[in-house]
């Protein structure tokens, strides 16, 4: 199921950003699927085109700003770049308990 953050209410002409992670290249949702499902749930959704933001053979218990692409992410929705964050599972984000619980509530 294909999540979506809010930053500040919802508001579809402004900026979208899109994540996606596998750990190996054998996991069944693989980025060309995760971009793809992406891609059309913003279509669907009425959201501009994500800006995608993709880490490649990363685990998910690496810490989501140690990332290449999620810290990349991370500094754009801080600095207020994309008010959309759209990713395929919320499990891509990461492990964390507490990082997933504090996205949640700061998309509120």
């Amino acid at each position: 199921m294909t999540e979506t953050f809010l930053f500040n209410g919802c508001h579809p002409q402004e900026p979208t950003a899109g994540y996606g992670r596998v750990s190996t290249d054998k996991q069944d949702q693989s980025i060309e699927l995760q971009r793809a499902e992406l891609c059309r749930y913003c279509e669907l959704k009425g959201l501009p085109p994500p800006a995608l933001f993709i880490d490649s053979d990363t685990s998910g218990s690496i810490p989501f700003a140690d990332r290449e692409a999620a810290g990349a992410l991370l500094q754009d929705c801080l600095a207020g770049n994309y008010k959309h964050l759209v990713v395929a599972k919320i499990d891509r984000l990461g492990r964390d308990a507490m990082l997933l619980s504090s996205c949640s509530a700061r998309r509120r």
